[in-house]
């Protein structure tokens, strides 16, 4: 998947799950990182990607804000490199009643970062939702036509539908900029 991307020019990001896995992007030329939300306490691997001086997008599922400043905290600690957060449900498929929309301002303001979805629904809803908030990263697992049996299958988005995602965050975003002015 790194030389795919490589050879059509695509910007690609991965998240490690030991300090291995960070020198193995390390050297296949990872420029950003994100941390899954059961990783984000593992000081070693913070201190990890944090040396590496790359972009760090850290999900948040599961987290109490305590949680995410005392990690924010140790990253900013050793780096000064960009740091955002994604919202996360950790319910696999999340059902749209347990989102909290109000996470996008608070976090934003709190934490002085950019705020983004992590997306485990089965809709577009919450996407364009979040991006009419001001989100402004949206993580979504995308599965192939017909797979059923994929880890990820009963809460990803089906690729043919992936499209109407992105014009959905589209229209958020442009209810939001229709509304400041």
């Amino acid at each position: 998947l790194i030389d795919y991307c490589k050879k059509i020019d695509l910007n690609w990001l991965s998240s490690p799950f030991s300090v291995s896995c960070v020198d193995f992007l390390e050297d296949h030329g990872c420029l950003t990182y994100k941390i899954a939300s059961f990783e984000a306490t593992d000081a070693l691997l913070l201190a990890s990607i944090a040396s590496t001086g790359k972009p760090v997008i850290m999900s948040t599922g599961g987290l109490s804000e305590k949680q995410i400043a005392k990690s924010l905290s140790f990253l900013r600690s050793r780096t000064s490199s960009k740091i955002d957060l994604l919202y996360c449900v950790s319910d696999y498929p999340a059902d749209a009643s347990t989102f909290n929309i109000n996470v996008v301002e608070a976090w934003a303001k709190k934490f002085s970062v950019n705020v983004g979805l992590s997306d485990h629904s089965i809709s577009s809803g919450a996407a364009s939702v979040f991006s009419y908030m001001g989100a402004t990263i949206f993580e979504k697992h995308v599965k192939l036509s017909g797979d059923e049996t994929s880890i990820d299958a009963k809460f990803s988005l089906p690729s043919e539908e992936f499209e109407r995602y992105i014009w959905s965050i589209m229209d958020g975003e442009k209810m939001r900029l229709y509304q400041q002015r």
